[in-house]
């Protein structure tokens, strides 16, 4: 399930509330042709400065239940900060 809002015409930004089962990992933005996303539950924030990770809950294929937070700036010229937290975590997996 994907639910959008979208705000402010002069600046737009869309906030994006993303709930699935599973998921490819290349069809958010990570590059992995393999890599599943389970039990993603998530909002984001898309505006023309890039993406932002408001509250992002995964469990990888290994186990690994992570939230993710950061921000996507500079589309042509991407910089990522995520910042990423799990109780338990193989960190292969999240790399």
């Amino acid at each position: 399930m994907i639910g959008a809002t979208f705000t402010d015409s002069a600046a737009p930004r869309a906030t994006l509330t993303i709930r699935a089962k599973s998921l490819r990992a290349n069809e958010l933005i990570f590059p992995s042709d393999t890599a599943i996303l389970h039990d993603l539950d998530g909002r984001l924030g898309l505006s023309g400065s890039g993406i932002d990770f408001e509250r992002v809950s995964v469990r990888l294929d290994g186990g690994t239940r992570a939230v993710v937070t950061g921000t996507l700036r500079d589309f042509h010229a991407p910089r990522i900060r995520l910042d990423i937290t799990s109780e338990q975590a193989d960190i292969g997996e999240v790399i």
